[in-house]
């Protein structure tokens, strides 16, 4: 049989080695090193090859995150009011920055964001090129904002009014995908246009609209083909709504949650995930993980239990050119030569203090070149530092300037006493006949008789 495996296992961290584990209700992938980690305590920054842990901001619980690598930020929903927050990514550098509030965001059940020419962001970076969009679903309607570099980071474009309760909210290519119970709508974020996803006027649909199905998931297989997951199934429709294909996906056991990696859709049960490729519809793979939970919509990072330990693993794609993230060595956990397991080593929690935001801050900032000062004259070595003047060019006028050359040019001038400096003074003394005595020093003769008498 031909190898039509999807995913290997792959361990980043068990609950022994860092507790935050087990509490996890979110993630998101940084780089390859580093990972947020969403919890009941807070926003956490996790940094896999050192072996560290940060806090991000409060202690406040995070539901939901995802990272915008293009736009330097990440967007959370955070609190017992369910708000959604701003957050730069400066903060990952250890700086305090504030964090944004999004108004009219408050008792908000779930977010997504995206690109106008991309998919969704999903935890993993930007979507693709144009404008970032973030969609909050708030009750029956569903509220854009557009992604700007203003102070706020963002502004309110528009209200949708949905049909229904929105269960998932997603978006494609500049169009926002919801989907309510027994439905699923498209909006276009450019002309506000919509489409139906779900054409009840196909006789084979029309079940769907008899019983109340939870619209769980969306995959956009082609530009003109989707795939409508409900908790009990899912089938194909065309651009119209429409049926495509007659095959439908049917799960072997009772869904929890749903991810997508192209082209693997993961349906993950109580003891165990299938995997099911949307292209042909098989099923191809099974994965024996127990209370698995995707901790982001891609499902790479996945949170399951072995033995009776919470575990964070990632599900590495095997035909996929380089690993999401750096998978860290085992060699700290293989067996040892006395036939002993060693422990692998717990993370460090590091509490950044004021002065060390600080400090990070100034690392992060290029130092200037010199400014507010002008450089009169080079004194090299052996001249005292007093003579260097440097003057402020916000308060000193040319007048200060030359009054400063000049008392520089008087103090490193000789003190020597030449012919004209002696006649000037004797010229000063003397009372009578001051043109008889300027034409005795224009004279080479009259010079040498002062010299004599002198």
């Amino acid at each position: 049989l031909a190898q039509k495996k999807a995913f290997i296992v792959r361990e980043l961290v068990d609950q022994t080695a860092l507790p935050l584990v087990k509490g996890a209700l979110c993630a998101a992938v940084v780089d390859k090193d580093r990972l947020l980690l969403g919890t009941d305590d807070g926003l956490y920054c996790v940094e896999v090859d050192r072996e560290t842990v940060f806090r991000l901001g409060d202690g406040r619980r995070v539901d939901q995150i995802d990272f915008i690598a293009d736009e330097h930020l990440i967007i959370v929903m955070t609190g017992k009011e369910r708000q959604i927050k701003l957050i730069p990514t400066a903060a990952l550098d250890g700086r305090d920055v504030k964090w944004i509030k999004v108004d009219n965001t408050k008792g908000c059940h779930t977010f997504c964001a995206g690109s106008a020419s991309g998919s969704g962001a999903g935890g993993l970076g930007g979507g693709g090129a144009g404008p970032f969009y973030f969609c909050v679903a708030v009750k029956k309607t569903v509220v854009v904002f557009e992604i700007n570099r203003t102070p706020a980071r963002h502004k309110k474009l528009r209200e949708l009014a949905m049909p229904g309760f929105p269960q998932f909210i997603s978006i494609f290519q500049g169009k926002l995908c919801v989907g309510y119970p027994s439905g699923f709508r498209m909006w276009n974020l450019h002309d506000n246009s919509q489409q139906a996803l779900l054409n009840l006027e196909d006789n084979s649909l029309q079940f769907v609209s008899l019983a109340n199905y939870d619209a769980c998931f969306l995959v956009q297989v082609t530009d003109v083909e989707y795939l409508l997951v409900f908790h009990k199934l899912g089938f194909y429709v065309d651009q119209y709504g429409k049926r495509s294909r007659p095959l439908e996906l049917m799960f072997p056991s009772v869904p929890n949650h749903f991810a997508y990696s192209a082209p693997y859709l993961s349906v993950f049960s109580e003891n165990h995930v299938c995997v099911f490729n949307v292209n042909t519809g098989e099923w191809v793979q099974t994965l024996n993980l127990k209370k698995a939970k995707p901790l982001l919509k891609s499902g790479v990072l996945t949170l399951c239990t072995v033995g009776d330990k919470a575990c964070l693993v990632l599900l590495s794609d095997i035909l996929a050119d380089e690993e999401v993230m750096n998978v860290p060595s085992l060699d700290a956990i293989r067996q040892s030569k006395q036939g002993q397991i060693r422990k692998r080593r717990k993370y460090t929690l590091l509490v950044l203090t004021d002065e060390d935001r600080s400090r990070k801050s100034r690392k992060s900032v290029m130092i200037s070149g010199p400014s507010d000062f002008s450089h009169v004259t080079h004194m090299g070595p052996g001249e005292g530092i007093e003579f260097q003047h440097l003057l402020d060019l916000n308060r000193s006028g040319q007048n200060l300037v030359s009054r400063n050359s000049s008392l520089r040019s008087a103090l490193l001038t000789p003190h020597t006493t030449d012919d004209s400096s002696v006649e000037e003074q004797n010229q000063s003394r003397t009372e009578p006949d001051d043109n008889t005595s300027s034409s005795h020093l224009d004279t080479p003769s009259s010079n040498a008789h002062s010299r004599s008498a002198l």
